[in-house]
């Protein structure tokens, strides 16, 4: 009898806290919400964008703003934030946005996974299924923005040389700064450093200096290369060095690093092949005396 008041108490309280959890969620989402903002409010144009652009957070912006303050207090979220703005999303997400956004489709995942697991095998696998569905989202979302923004910094590393030789060429020959940066971003229409230049020619359009732009640029994609340019423009800008030269400079700097990179990667190769060239050798070894010592011992 006892244990039987017991469980329907239990029930009794998880069905009166699953009520208001679906309440205040319903509350929530269906709260109004501003469709339109003009260009001067950022916030509000911001949180348009991402509703327009992603459902989860369309529908569970509450929610995501809610365990948005949990991840505040974390220590990734520079790192994040940096990786968001060099993997070039298209969306404006804040790094503590982001992850609540990927936590809430993961509790969706896991949702579909203890289902899944609970008709298959009972709750144990069920909750099971749901743990590991909603970790692996989590996961896989945060290291697919860091995979994509490796990418993209290497994409534009590889081919800043080419536009930095080009430049130059373009400013000797009696052109402008903007004329080269504007036919580097025909050139480059559809690569990411094409995307990068178009942002700093919208930039310097719209009244923003070029050493900001510059500066902004070096944020986007954080390489080495990129801040020696950025840093050598800027101080050749400064102290009225002709940008020809400046660029000049820089391309055979980079022409140099890439051919002492491409010596230490051939170096690197040949103490790595030594090892497999040992074993193949060896192995042709076995193959040609095999039939031999076979002979010699009457098999």
């Amino acid at each position: 009898m006892e244990r039987a008041q017991l469980l329907l108490a239990a029930s009794t309280f998880a069905g009166l806290g699953t009520a208001a959890l679906t309440a205040w969620i319903q509350r929530s989402v269906n709260r109004p919400l501003p469709k339109t903002a003009a260009t001067w409010e950022f916030e509000a144009s911001r949180r348009i964008a991402l509703r327009k652009g992603n459902s989860a957070y369309r529908w569970f912006e509450p929610i995501v703003d809610e365990l948005s303050q949990w991840y505040r207090r974390g220590g990734k979220l520079p790192k994040l934030a940096t990786q968001l703005v060099s993997a070039g999303e298209p969306l404006p997400w804040k790094p503590e946005e982001f992850l609540a956004v990927k936590l809430v489709e993961g509790l969706i995942g896991g949702g579909i996974g203890f289902m899944l697991g609970f008709l298959m095998g009972g709750p144990g696998l069920g909750v099971v299924l749901a743990v590991a569905a909603t970790a692996f989202l989590q996961y896989n979302a945060v290291s697919s923005v860091a995979k994509k923004a490796e990418s993209r910094t290497s994409l534009v590393k590889r081919r800043l040389p080419f536009a930095v030789d080009l430049m130059a060429l373009m400013l000797e020959a009696g052109g402008g700064l903007m004329d080269g940066l504007n036919t580097l971003v025909r050139d480059l229409r559809g690569h990411p450093l094409g995307d990068e230049l178009s942002i700093i020619v919208s930039e310097i359009n719209l009244g923003r200096p070029l050493n900001e732009s510059l500066q902004r640029f070096q944020q986007r994609v954080p390489d080495d290369d990129v801040a020696e340019l950025v840093f050598m423009v800027n101080k050749g800008n400064e102290f009225g060095t002709p940008m020809a030269q400046t660029f000049r400079l820089q391309a055979e700097q980079m022409r140099l690093k890439r051919s002492q990179w491409a010596e230490k990667a051939a170096g690197t190769a040949q103490v790595n092949i030594v090892l497999p060239g040992m074993v193949i050798m060896i192995a042709c070894l076995i193959i040609i005396g095999a039939p031999f010592i076979l002979g010699a011992l009457g098999i």
